[in-house]
């Protein structure tokens, strides 16, 4: 898929999905721009990118006032074709430790974060003139999420039905908006959960899955064909990318 001349903003890129999501889009002729909390390894990423033009910002999006700022930037006056928003996570949590704050924490960066994101970006003076394209990293814990993850699929739900909802109001400036919901990947989430489930419980989880633990490759070729002409006739729709695991 060519990608060639369109501008991305990609959230997360420091995380094993948002990584492979730059390497991909780069390679497909992009010209990225990252973002993530933590400069060095932004940096690491950038110098390892595909082509030329690249740029990088150090930001932590759960601070929603400095997301104006960054989309700005990330524009630059050209407008922004492209967004990925991977930056978000979730913890184990059962009822008993449940609180007002834990849900707000999981709301942040994985709803309200993207919300302003895709307000920002699709203000005329940051948009692409010929329109665009936005992928939101959801989870299949929107619809099938396991014990203990309830703000976490609350939080990935939201994002699953802004992205129905939005999709009828940017049609208007000709941006597309779609989610992708991974099952089980290798990265730092699935690193997390399983230290949170142990060992058993994890491995049970995966086993789900036809095809076993998947790869942040497999999201990023998704993610490059959602942005691309080819998927120019989807819109508002939240794609499984799970291994069969619910077949």
């Amino acid at each position: 898929m060519n990608l060639s001349g369109k501008k991305i903003l990609i959230t997360g890129a420091t995380g094993g999905i948002g990584s492979a999501v730059a390497q991909k889009l780069a390679a497909s002729g992009a010209q990225i721009v990252i973002t993530g909390r933590n400069s060095s390894r932004l940096q690491s990423i950038f110098i390892n990118l595909e082509g030329k033009g690249h740029t990088w910002i150090a930001a932590d999006l759960s601070d929603i006032s400095c997301i104006k700022e960054v989309i700005a930037q990330a524009a630059n006056g050209d407008g922004l074709w492209g967004l990925v928003h991977c930056a978000g996570g979730g913890s184990i949590t059962p009822l008993t430790a449940l609180s007002a704050n834990v849900l707000a924490q999981h709301m942040q960066i994985n709803f309200y974060a993207f919300i302003e994101l895709v307000r920002q970006m699709t203000k005329r003076k940051n948009l692409d003139p010929d329109g665009g394209s936005i992928v939101g990293i959801s989870s299949f814990a929107a619809t099938e999420g396991e014990r203990g993850q309830t703000a976490y699929a609350a939080s990935k739900a939201a994002m699953d039905a802004a992205v129905r909802t939005l999709s009828q109001e940017l049609v208007l400036k000709r941006v597309r908006i779609n989610s992708i919901r991974p099952g089980m990947v290798q990265s730092e989430a699935t690193d997390q959960y399983l230290r949170d489930m142990g060992k058993e419980r994890f491995d049970m989880l995966v086993s789900k899955q036809l095809f076993g633990l998947g790869k942040p490759e497999y999201v990023a070729e998704l993610c490059a064909f959602l942005l691309s002409e080819s998927g120019r006739f989807m819109t508002g729709r939240s794609i499984y990318l799970d291994g069969g695991r619910f077949l």
